[in-house]
């Protein structure tokens, strides 16, 4: 059996716009065209790729279909990586360079490290895509970013996580709020917990820590950044596990307060640079993975 990618490239289109109008204006094409293009790849594969008789406002796949999308997502997602590589390679001194960063490491992590980059290439065009772990996933399968750098582990085997720095996470609190050891355990049973959202990486770590220390939060309150949760925490709305680093300035102002329920337990995580197994550094980016892996931040 021999793919054609022609036919490959107008399913994966209708499934990626969810309409076969769509798809018809992206590739420049007749809307019976596409039609024709997906019966036609369907017959080549002996199998039904879109689910017959949905509604006309969504696109649903098969199983198989949903298979066929994926292996396309990655073929078309190295195709792009490929032909941004070739450009970089042609016009390195106009290249460009995009990082893509979970939330806490864009904030508190990577501005030095970009600073000091722009200084030694300046003619690099810098783009810093920010988002939590699973959207900088997402974003380095799809060829969308030349390096990442996340908080939480990724399983993909499509990449490579390697360690990168170390982070420490604390408790923090309102300023009201018990330190005693044995009384701040039971007011952290009964108190609002706020966290990240699901597929951040401090989230992942916040539900290792609170088990390891035999907590159930009772209430949680989401919020998208670290610096939302500060504020909500200054505010007195509830507690938090943060970065240290994102909670400094909170502390050294007296506008938090951080609780220690043993003064021997500490929480480090590892920060993680996240690679593509099939798509090759581009020289900007092997430059910018030297300098952060000799860097402490």
């Amino acid at each position: 059996m021999t793919l054609n990618l022609h036919l490959l490239r107008i399913f994966y289109t209708v499934v990626e716009k969810q309409s076969f109008s769509l798809a018809a204006k992206t590739l420049f094409i007749s809307q019976p065209a596409v039609s024709k293009a997906v019966k036609e790849l369907e017959h080549l594969l002996s199998f039904n790729l879109i689910e017959r008789g949905q509604s006309r406002n969504q696109i649903i796949l098969t199983q198989l279909g949903q298979r066929l999308f994926e292996h396309a997502r990655g073929i078309f997602a190295l195709e792009k990586a490929a032909l941004e590589e070739i450009d970089a390679i042609c016009a390195v001194n106009t290249g460009k360079l995009t990082i893509g960063a979970s939330t806490t490491v864009a904030a508190y992590c990577l501005a030095e490290l970009i600073k000091q980059f722009n200084q030694i290439s300046p003619s690099v065009q810098i783009c810093l895509k920010v988002g939590n772990t699973q959207q900088v996933t997402n974003w380095l399968i799809d060829c969308e970013l030349d390096i990442a750098f996340v908080e939480g582990e990724v399983n993909d085997p499509r990449l490579k996580l390697e360690p990168w720095q170390t982070d420490e996470l604390i408790i923090v609190a309102p300023i009201n709020f018990n330190q005693h050891a044995e009384q701040s355990f039971e007011q952290l049973k009964q108190a609002n917990w706020i966290m990240r959202e699901k597929g951040s990486g401090t989230r992942e770590w916040n539900t290792q820590i609170l088990a390891q220390l035999n907590l159930l939060p009772q209430h949680i309150i989401e919020m998208g950044s670290s610096e939302s949760i500060i504020q909500a925490v200054r505010s007195g709305l509830g507690v938090a596990i943060l970065p240290k680093v994102v909670a400094k300035d909170g502390l050294t102002l007296g506008e938090i307060v951080q609780i220690e329920l043993s003064p021997s337990e500490h929480f480090y995580r590892p920060l993680y640079q996240l690679k593509h197994l099939d798509r090759p550094l581009s020289p900007a980016a092997t430059a910018f993975e030297e300098l952060a892996q000799k860097t402490t931040l």
